[in-house]
């Protein structure tokens, strides 16, 4: 009761000056029958409106990408969310996916596709890589070993950096489409045979950064989870979680688990 009358207080603090402003911006409100969503009668209206959807079979029980705070494991609302914003410097990494096969046309060898991500957390609840469908791959190999190295042609000087390197052949993405690769951890490997870990087009990619190569984890961030649907899982729910929402990684996740994300 008294939390319950400590918000009430915060929420009508500056009534008057509210109906200040907003009489001196001249938008009409009828100030003697304003609503607060802290009234009964708005929150019954809420409720009806709810049962009237509940009866007409509108209402479905899913998954869907959100901010939330690990610390008190709730949601966040936008407010929040941007309230605390603030730019910083991420941390990044290029991994190597192995492929399970050549791209089409090309012969026997060790390929990798470079992907790059700045959420390296991310990387056990990978399930996809998306490649860009009017992009220009190259296939590379390096003096440090026999590795067939892919990434997007023009980003190979920045990725390569002072390494020596040279193209062995350009690819297109319908040449990687579909192919599988080995994920990076064993924690959800049997998931292969239903499809997952392979190599699909998406139209966000770019390849102004990076390698032109985007890692996919269905259960972090909404485009990857409309895409993981997309790609074939039946609903949000087959998406892979490897942190809970108190950010804390789960046991599937052995070498890691209950460790903060």
């Amino acid at each position: 009761a008294k939390f319950n009358e400590a918000c009430r207080a915060s929420v009508l603090k500056y009534t008057n000056e509210w109906e200040d402003i907003v009489s001196r911006m001249g938008r009409w409100i009828d100030f003697k029958n304003d609503y607060k969503t802290m009234d009964p009668e708005y929150m019954e209206s809420i409720w009806w409106v709810f049962k009237e959807l509940w009866n007409k079979d509108m209402i479905y029980q899913g998954r869907k990408a959100m901010h939330i705070c690990p610390r008190c494991v709730t949601p966040l609302s936008n407010f929040e969310v941007t309230l605390g914003y603030q730019d910083v410097t991420d941390q990044s990494v290029t991994c190597k996916f192995r492929l399970d096969s050549a791209p089409k046309g090309q012969g026997d060898g060790d390929y990798y596709v470079l992907a790059w991500t700045t959420t390296p957390w991310t990387l056990p609840g990978n399930m996809y890589l998306a490649i860009g469908e009017d992009i220009s791959y190259g296939i590379y190999k390096t003096k440090e070993g026999p590795e067939l190295l892919i990434l997007a042609e023009n980003l190979a000087e920045t990725m390569f950096g002072e390494t020596e390197y040279e193209l062995v052949k350009s690819i297109k993405a319908d040449d990687l489409i579909d192919i599988t690769y080995e994920p990076l951890f064993p924690y959800f490997k049997g998931l292969k045979k239903e499809g997952k870990f392979r190599i699909k087009t998406a139209n966000f990619v770019e390849d102004s950064d990076g390698t032109g190569v985007v890692h996919i984890a269905g259960g972090y961030g909404e485009d990857d989870m409309e895409l993981c649907k997309k790609f074939g899982e039946r609903d949000s729910s087959d998406v892979i979680q490897h942190v809970g929402i108190d950010g804390v990684l789960v046991p599937e996740v052995t070498d890691f688990a209950g460790e903060d994300v």
